[in-house]
């Protein structure tokens, strides 16, 4: 089954991602009983982080108006992933996808347009600061 991405997912890369809505499920569940758990905790949010890095990365590498160098907008898409799970408080994986993908794009804006110009023209290594930004919040 292909995962729903709302209506910006009109860029060839991640159009044909797709999550197996079972594992997501069972996983989502999982991490809503380990909360409760701290020492359980990490392990559910790194095997969500691993089953929707694939669309991180794909909605990362989606062509835009403003072009943004390939490592940043990976590294802001990782970013705003580990955003998306540690603040989603659904009892359900429905509609993650589209938060998911609203957390990944807006971490992708913070990235400072002198930022993107500099790494764009070929400048020096970033520091991975000028990559950080605020939390989404999770819909009711």
């Amino acid at each position: 089954m292909t995962a729903a991405f709302g209506a910006s997912a009109t860029a060839q890369p991640c159009q044909s991602w797709s999550v197996d809505q079972a594992t997501a499920h069972c996983l989502w569940d999982t991490l809503l009983r380990v909360r409760v758990d701290s020492r359980a905790i990490g392990g559910a949010e790194d095997a969500l982080f691993r089953l929707y890095l694939p669309f991180a990365r794909a909605v990362a590498a989606t062509p835009t108006a403003d072009p943004v160098d390939p490592e940043l907008a990976t590294e802001a898409a990782e970013l705003g992933l580990a955003t998306a799970i540690l603040t989603w408080r659904r009892p359900h994986s429905a509609a993650f996808d589209a938060f998911a993908r609203a957390a990944v794009e807006s971490q992708i804006r913070r990235i400072p347009p002198a930022v993107r110009r500099r790494r764009s023209a070929g400048a020096p290594w970033h520091d991975k600061s000028e990559v950080g930004g605020t939390s989404p919040t999770c819909p009711d």
